[in-house]
């Protein structure tokens, strides 16, 4: 975001942050572990051995916090898990093993400016 480029700006984000997560006493460490925990969740341990979907108070630990929302109907409950893909993107990003896509374009447009400069008479042209 353009403004977060702003020193004053920025500076007074980050302190807000760590105001509200120290409010809910929790910090980098724990919310990473939390995206680590979401990235590698397996819903199996939503079920019993007869796959038969456990009670919400049974559901394991390692798992509660990788639940996005659960709608109850009649005949039926959905769970709706939280997106494993956006969380190994978002640690692979964490990692620098990802590149955005105007990255990729950059370095395209480069590989194509020296191929044509090898290829091509001087001045570009034919």
């Amino acid at each position: 975001m353009a403004l977060l480029r702003i020193h004053k700006v920025d500076a007074f984000v980050q302190r807000e942050v760590q105001k509200r997560l120290a409010a809910r006493q929790a910090d980098g460490d724990a919310l990473l572990g939390l995206v680590i925990g979401e990235a590698f969740s397996d819903v199996r341990q939503l079920f019993d051995h007869n796959g038969a979907l456990l009670k919400p108070q049974d559901w394991p630990d390692s798992i509660v916090n990788c639940i996005e929302g659960v709608e109850v109907r009649e005949d039926r409950i959905r769970v709706k898990p939280t997106s494993k893909s956006q969380a190994r993107r978002f640690l692979l990003e964490l990692l620098g093993r990802t590149h955005s896509t105007a990255a990729s374009i950059d370095h395209l447009a480069e590989a194509i400016l020296v191929d044509r400069a090898k290829h091509l008479p001087q001045g570009g042209r034919r």
